[in-house]
């Protein structure tokens, strides 16, 4: 594994990342699962490396392709909470664009039969500002829940509502948009799904905790309601896109 160029340009992307981590001086949920997800690439470049099928191979490269994703989501929110520059995030993300596509590769050369593929998992960026990194980026749910963490950002800025309730909403927040782009990094529908579910639940249970903030730490609740349509905005998205890849599975069932 160590000859693979995507193996050494995750491994630098590790190392950036434990400064960004190390140099932060705020607490955030988003840096545990960066600091997880980058390590996760390196992890499953060498266990996919050392399988013996192509199919285990495929397994692991996906995965590490999925933590690819999440890392980017993370700058993503890294940035939103300013915690790392726009061209700082830019930087970063076109690495893992390139660690991504190398995945891809080595994924697609495992592959002997003719079968559906999910995408690229990236676009090429022309140098227009407004040109995403990644497919993930294009999904109106995945802005709504970029939008939804710079506004819990900003309210827990403007409101103590104890640090507990704080840690909460912050990691609900991320773990609705960290969930939606690893999902979309994934070949089976099934597994797209699922990540689907946990960003629902998360959503869900943000819902509740602002419920919870209006109750016991007097949150206005003209605030409250502003965020719970946020999050009706995500679910209601989440869903639709929950049954599309439900019936997708189906269908490949009845195959």
């Amino acid at each position: 594994h160590e000859r693979l160029e995507v193996y050494h340009q995750s491994l630098s992307f590790v190392s950036r990342a434990e400064t960004l981590i190390a140099e932060a001086t705020v607490e955030a949920a988003v840096l545990d699962h960066l600091d997880r997800a980058s390590e996760s690439i390196v992890e499953h470049i060498v266990n996919g490396n050392s399988q013996w099928t192509s199919d285990a191979k495929c397994r692991y490269f996906d995965i590490a392709r999925g933590s690819a994703l999440e890392c980017a989501a993370c700058m993503d929110v890294c940035c939103v909470k300013g915690l790392v520059s726009p061209v700082r995030r830019d930087q970063e993300k076109s690495v893992l664009r390139s660690i991504v596509r190398m995945l891809v590769g080595l994924i697609r050369s495992q592959r002997r039969e003719v079968r559906e593929t999910a995408g690229e998992y990236s676009t090429p960026k022309d140098g227009r500002d407004d040109e995403p990194f990644f497919d993930h980026e294009r999904l109106e749910v995945y802005q709504l829940g970029l939008a939804f963490v710079g506004w819990v950002e900003s309210l827990m800025r403007e409101h103590d509502f104890g640090a507990a309730r704080t840690r909460k909403l912050d990691a609900l927040a991320t773990s609705i948009v960290l969930n939606i782009a690893e999902g979309n990094g994934r070949s089976e529908a099934a597994e797209h799904r699922s990540f689907l579910d946990i960003a629902h639940r998360s959503a869900l249970k943000a819902a509740l905790q602002l419920d919870l903030a209006h109750m016991k730490a007097s949150m206005p609740s003209k605030q409250i309601d502003e965020g719970k349509r946020m999050l009706a905005s995500i679910v209601r998205q989440l869903l639709a896109m929950h049954g599309y890849f439900a019936a997708k599975e189906e269908r490949l069932h009845t195959l």
